[in-house]
């Protein structure tokens, strides 16, 4: 005999999508939300383009456009020092690629973060956004649209 209650379905349900996800996560798989992990019970094929992801399970920083007067190290340093304070898996990719190259890695101060958004912190006097596209654009920093297309050609 099984007996289900709306109370029980109710509870049960976003705590499965709960840990699907955070499992997910902690095995380099990020979803954008509980409806697109619900979604790929659909996917029939997946495509991947093997730059290390699949094959030793660690996200890699593969290009740097820098913008503004930055260098690429100086970006990378910025970009690290606040993401230190997270432990989110492309945070730790960064903050990899950040030692790898010896660059100096801050504390930030006045650190938030904006789960499946990116994150924010003050770093030797200025604030520096880490985060996707609509993050930034959110916090009125603009971005270019060739910029925007060049890094997507990269992956297409």
């Amino acid at each position: 005999m099984v007996i289900a209650c709306p109370c029980d379905m109710g509870l049960a349900t976003p705590t499965a999508v709960m840990v699907g996800t955070g499992q997910s996560a902690e095995s380099g798989i990020l979803f954008k939300d509980a409806e697109t992990l619900e979604v790929t019970k659909k996917i029939t094929a997946v495509v991947f383009d093997k730059t290390g992801t699949v094959t030793d399970g660690n996200l890699k920083v593969f290009s740097v456009e820098p913008e503004y007067g930055y260098s690429e190290e100086s970006l990378i340093s910025l970009a690290a020092s606040v993401e230190s304070g997270s432990e989110h898996v492309i945070a730790k990719s960064i903050l990899k690629e950040a030692h790898e190259n010896s660059l100096n890695v801050e504390t930030p101060h006045n650190f938030s973060v904006f789960p499946g958004r990116g994150a924010i912190g003050m770093v030797n006097g200025k604030n520096v956004l880490v985060g996707n596209l609509h993050f930034l654009r959110e916090h009125d920093v603009h971005v270019e649209e060739s910029l925007t297309e060049k890094m997507l050609r990269r992956f297409l």
